[in-house]
């Protein structure tokens, strides 16, 4: 029983963890990246991509059980956050603006899908290199 209740108090640390960071990552890596790359969305998608297939890389070498739904607890902040922008925005999806909104949902999904790849493969490396170590 005991080593249940040590389990589940992981899981509940590294989701509420993954929440946290992710929330943290919405919020300064924009702003710190906008610094330092001009605001130049050509080099600051790639980075925050980067940067969140790396973190879910961390998390998911960390705590191997949860592997790539670490990633969707990372990006859990990103749509709540962005249908609120999206209710508060007041502005109106023409035909004109479909097309740019597309790329920021694909430039958004790809983020969620390298958080997750990233989870994932640390979480493999973790149980590959766990298994080499004990047999």
């Amino acid at each position: 029983m005991k080593e249940k209740d040590e389990i589940y108090r992981q899981k509940v640390i590294s989701r509420g963890l993954a929440i946290i960071v992710g929330l943290a990552m919405f919020f300064a890596l924009p702003i710190s990246l906008g610094e330092s790359l001009g605001y130049d969305w050509r080099l600051m998608t790639p980075t925050l991509i980067l940067a969140h297939g790396i973190i879910g890389f961390v998390f998911g070498f960390r705590w191997p059980e949860g592997s790539w739904r670490l990633g969707l607890y990372l990006c859990a902040s990103w749509p709540p956050i962005l249908l609120f922008a999206l209710f508060l925005g007041g502005e109106y999806v023409t035909r004109e603006s479909i097309p740019r909104d597309l790329l920021e949902l694909l430039k958004i999904f790809v983020m969620f899908l390298a958080a997750c790849l990233g989870a994932g493969l640390g979480a493999s490396l973790k149980r590959r290199r766990s298994a080499r170590f004990s047999a």
